[in-house]
């Protein structure tokens, strides 16, 4: 296919195979610098985990509003890819280039259910906690202490399980971009 492909085609494999790989390593930065650095600011510098929490939930939104899109963007140029691919099963039977490229697909997007089925839980507890920082902050302000070490424990282990989970959720792009790659490449 690549002898024979015409521009428009490599264009459409180098944006959305190159997508995949980029939306993973999007995701993934929260959880391999962002999120750590964060957690390493209260334990070197003493930033309150109210702090922290806050800076998570601005990190959070900056994504969700960001990578959705992105994510279905990529699927819409891996779906022509697919719509286009030959239906041809590879001689050792493992699967088509057109089946690789909607494997792709369904790998790009798949980080929109797990986190709304994986990570609601710790999101949600994340989200609270936001706001109960801010409500602390105020409360401060007025001489009543809302926010206690409880809450500074409970926050710093839903980050660490955050972290995790979304490192997971990283994967399925990538996952994403070899199989768009092995496409490519039959």
């Amino acid at each position: 296919m690549a002898t024979t492909a015409s521009l428009f085609y490599v264009i459409a494999q180098i944006t959305g195979i190159g997508g995949t790989a980029w939306l993973s390593g999007n995701i993934a930065c929260c959880s391999l610098l962002a999120v750590p650095a964060l957690s390493q600011s209260h334990q070197d510098d003493s930033v309150p985990v109210r702090a922290l929490v806050t800076q998570w939930a601005r990190l959070y939104d900056k994504g969700a509003t960001q990578n959705p899109p992105i994510s279905v963007g990529i699927a819409s140029i891996l779906s022509f890819l697919a719509w286009t691919a030959d239906a041809t099963v590879w001689s050792l039977g493992l699967a088509s280039p057109r089946q690789l490229y909607i494997t792709s697909v369904a790998l790009t997007v798949a980080i929109v259910p797990w986190t709304l089925l994986i990570m609601k839980r710790t999101n949600g507890a994340l989200h609270e906690k936001a706001k109960k920082a801010k409500l602390s902050s105020a409360a401060a302000a007025k001489g009543v202490e809302v926010w206690t070490a409880v809450d500074d424990e409970e926050v710093l282990a839903l980050l660490r399980s955050w972290t995790t989970l979304n490192g997971l959720r990283s994967m399925l792009p990538m996952l994403g971009f070899a199989t768009g790659m092995l496409a490519a490449l039959l």
